[in-house]
């Protein structure tokens, strides 16, 4: 009979839920099954790679002082995007962060219109009183080739 309708419901044939538990562990395995299921293509760019991982460029890393002389297209080879570029009358500033590192590289205008370095500084992002800023720069410059070749 129907309970609904004033009768007494049979205790056998009582529909069982399930535990709340239950349904919360099955939602959780659908959707981590869903989630396998679209992970990364098997064609990955290596951009998803780690950068340890990753080929480097040819040759040695250029030290700060080396990049003196470049033009704003080789620099952006060289090192990638910058974080932050601000324009100022013939002058151009730019600056690439890392974890603990930062990098501001100064270009100028030339005769031709074309920007070119002529000036790098390089500090850490918290000033430690040590002198930890050029293997610093250094490791930033080998991260920011290791990218910008990728």
């Amino acid at each position: 009979m129907n309970p609904a309708r004033g009768g007494t419901a049979d205790p056998r044939r009582a529909r069982r839920r399930p535990p709340p538990a239950t349904l919360a562990l099955a939602a959780a395995v659908v959707l981590l099954a869903g989630a396998c299921a679209s992970g990364v293509p098997d064609s990955a760019t290596d951009e998803t790679a780690p950068l340890a991982s990753r080929t480097a460029p040819a040759g040695p890393d250029p030290t700060p002082a080396q990049l003196v002389g470049l033009d704003a297209d080789q620099l952006d080879r060289l090192l990638g995007t910058p974080d932050f570029t601000r324009a100022d009358g013939p002058a151009q500033i730019r600056q690439y962060r890392e974890a603990g590192c930062v990098l501001d590289v100064f270009l100028y205008s030339d005769s031709a219109g074309s920007y070119r370095v002529t000036h790098v500084d390089g500090r850490e992002r918290v000033l430690s009183g040590g002198d930890a800023a050029p293997a610093c720069v250094s490791s930033l410059i080998h991260t920011r080739r290791l990218r910008a070749a990728s």
